[in-house]
């Protein structure tokens, strides 16, 4: 719901895609997209740990401030789906990032960001695993690179 809360409303100023790689947070290493607007922005994450899962990541953030160096929140859901010898398991993970956005130059950032996550809902490879999901809140850092391509 919070990614559809930050959707930009018609005729809103829009300020384009930014794209690149990302290390940390919701796998070793992915892909990132994120559209801007604003003070806002949607982002979509596609990474893996060790090339025998995949996450998929959709976020909505919030920006603070008008320098080079913007705070930001968002919260999103973060789907895993990874295979071991035993089968495939999947999970469905509440995400929380909290962090930074650097503008180092025209087009190019950096972001500095602690993924605080939650898991909702886990579907093991052994059915006869009925372990219910910890409701602990997990911190994973992360950082990425963005380029703005406009």
């Amino acid at each position: 719901m919070a990614l559809w809360a930050t959707l930009p409303a018609p005729g809103a100023a829009q300020e384009g895609l930014r794209i690149g790689l990302t290390l940390g947070g919701t796998g070793f290493v992915g892909v990132v997209t994120e559209w801007r607007w604003e003070d806002k922005g949607a982002e979509l994450i596609v990474s893996t740990f060790s090339f025998r899962d995949v996450g998929l990541s959709v976020v909505g953030k919030q920006y603070f401030g008008a320098s080079w160096l913007k705070p930001a929140v968002g919260a999103g859901l973060w789907l895993v789906v990874g295979s071991t010898p035993d089968g495939t398991g999947r999970a469905l993970v509440a995400r929380f990032p909290l962090g930074a956005d650097w503008r180092a130059a025209h087009g190019h950032y950096a972001t500095v960001e602690v993924n605080v996550n939650r898991g909702l809902w886990v579907d093991r490879p052994d059915p006869s695993d009925d372990t219910p999901v910890s409701p602990r809140l997990i911190p994973i850092p992360s950082v990425s690179y963005r380029f703005d391509p406009q």
